[in-house]
């Protein structure tokens, strides 16, 4: 669990300072090894990490927590999140301290099984490296440096050795008269609380890193872009659909939202817990595939989109959806599904368009029935009062009379 004091867990991006229970400083882990923050990075920079730390003291209680904040934020959110943040800019801003890793390498950490209270640290070449978007944007709105296109084509090449690394850095420096600490191949320790306001005074390229959660960065998001809620016009859709269909079981009221989203362009479909959102939103899916359309449906937790799956899989539907958990992780496997699902022979269905107009006329008969009763039932017949709440008061108003009178309550 997050401590109230943690700061939110986004702000490690400009604030990689590691005070705090989920972030660690890689000088600080492991006082059994020599030179392991060197070593450590020697091997994650080759892309052949796979090193056992032998925690001590406060390092023992961050690694353990980092291990469950990662596990917990990868189960309700999706995404792979533990990583390494290296090195650190050292700056201001509207005098607000700011402390930046460069780039971020997404890492594995596992406990060990040769000894207790020890973890490793796994990566591969296939790893994936960010770089620090929110430091950028920093450096453009400050000084004017526009260096995003130079760092993603070094971090998505997955290919930074030292110097690569040590010359991008250097040019940073450079270019904004900061301070240069440590180096590439010495990895110092992260600075201290009484050294931060040395190096704010004329900024810093701090050769330090960090260890921490690192969730997705939103790399296109602006201040100034309005709200959905807020932009939102209803309007009718240029071509709407003729025939809405709801291959899951479902009610009146979502039945209208259905046909309600077929005629409008958007539509916002809002509803209590367990009123059968998600059942509509698969009739809507199902609907949509069968116009030949494509869906995205989006979510802040990965439960949500597992439940949805899950309930097109019971409708028969397996291979036209995918759960894209991780963007970067799961990329490769959508694509070989893609493939697979472009070179595959497929079956042919044979359509009889008067079978399917046959029973399309009773599915309306019936819904149109349907509908009726329901309207019945939910119409106002006792002032404000529809059918069932005009029975409940008879009975609440019998009860009443039968207890004024002392007789016994009837049981139905």
């Amino acid at each position: 669990m997050r401590s109230n004091q943690s700061p939110s867990i986004y702000s490690i991006y400009h604030n990689s300072l590691p005070f705090y229970l989920d972030r660690a400083d890689i000088c600080a882990v492991d006082e059994e090894t020599p030179a392991f923050a060197s070593v450590f990075l020697d091997e994650l920079l080759t892309g052949k990490l796979s090193r056992q730390v032998n925690v001590v003291s406060l390092a023992a209680d961050k690694l353990r927590h980092l291990y469950f904040e990662s596990r917990n934020f990868e189960k309700i959110f999706g995404p792979k999140s533990f990583g390494f943040g290296f090195p650190l800019v050292i700056d201001t801003f509207n005098s607000d301290l700011v402390v930046s890793p460069v780039f971020i390498w997404k890492m594995q950490l596992e406990p060990a099984q040769t000894r207790v209270d020890s973890w490793v640290l796994k990566s591969s070449e296939q790893r994936h490296i960010l770089p620090n978007y929110r430091l950028f944007d920093h450096l453009e709105d400050k000084y004017g440096l526009d260096l995003v296109q130079r760092a993603e084509e070094m971090a998505f090449s997955k290919k930074i050795d030292k110097s690569k690394l040590a010359e991008f850095c250097n040019e940073i420096a450079a270019r904004l008269n900061f301070e240069s600490f440590g180096r590439p191949d010495e990895v110092i320790p992260s600075p201290g609380i009484d050294e931060i306001g040395s190096f704010t005074a004329v900024g810093a390229m701090h050769w330090s890193g960090v260890l921490g959660i690192y969730p997705p960065q939103n790399s296109r998001w602006s201040p100034d872009n309005a709200r959905p809620e807020n932009v939102f016009v209803p309007m009718e859709a240029s071509k709407p659909d003729e025939f809405v269909f709801a291959y899951q079981p479902d009610d009146p009221e979502q039945t209208t939202a259905l046909e309600t989203i077929a005629r409008q362009k958007t539509t916002v479909v809002e509803g209590e817990d367990s009123l059968g959102k998600a059942q509509a939103l698969v009739n809507l899916l199902i609907n949509a595939l069968s116009e030949g359309k494509k869906c995205l449906v989006v979510s802040e937790r990965t439960q949500s989109l597992k439940y949805t799956q899950n309930l097109l899989s019971k409708a028969g539907i397996f291979q036209l959806h995918f759960l894209l958990d991780d963007a970067l992780y799961d990329k490769m496997p959508l694509l070989e599904l893609l493939r697979t699902a472009a070179t595959g022979g497929g079956r042919d269905v044979v359509h009889k368009q008067e079978d399917f107009n046959s029973k399309k006329t009773q599915y309306l008969h019936a819904r149109t029935a349907v509908q009726q009763t329901f309207s019945a039932v939910k119409g106002k017949i006792f002032g404000d009062k529809n059918w069932t709440e005009t029975v409940g008061l008879f009975m609440a108003s019998n009860r009443i009379e039968e207890r004024a009178r002392g007789k016994p309550l009837k049981r139905l």
